[in-house]
């Protein structure tokens, strides 16, 4: 990720966790994720492995620092932490409507986060579902 950006999972002991990019060199937060880990949620389980579900709260980046794909990073990571604790996770597609936000509409929203394995739902629009990749027996 380079010399001066550090990535960090932290968790506030409850059912949040970030997932967070720093540049270290300027002491500032660069990219976060936010989650809510909600566990057993059965609304979902017709579209989910499991009943494991989280919610990915927010994706945010810091303006001087869009573009540069650390959104894409950490978001990566997030979802790397919860496959490893099986969870699955789902978000809702809402654009935000600062001035240099990349991603203003919900077919942008809806490609970025498509290339992570969100899915959209008919019946839970603007909702998108990405089912956990569970380890497999014997790996």
């Amino acid at each position: 990720m380079g010399d001066c950006f550090e990535l960090s999972i932290t968790g506030s002991g409850g059912k949040a966790v970030w997932v967070s990019v720093w540049d270290t060199s300027k002491k500032a937060l660069v990219s976060q994720v936010t989650i809510d880990m909600y566990g057993e949620y059965p609304r979902y389980k017709d579209y989910c492995n499991g009943n494991k579900v989280a919610r990915i709260v927010r994706v945010e980046t810091s303006p001087s620092y869009v573009g540069r794909g650390f959104g894409t990073r950490v978001m990566k990571k997030a979802l790397e932490y919860l496959d490893e604790c099986g969870y699955n996770s789902y978000l809702l597609v809402s654009p935000q409507t600062r001035e240099k936000d990349v991603l203003r509409t919900v077919a942008d929203l809806k490609a970025f986060y498509g290339k992570f394995g969100y899915k959209s739902t008919e019946e839970l629009l603007p909702t998108m579902i990405r089912k956990a990749t569970l380890p497999t027996s014997g790996v």
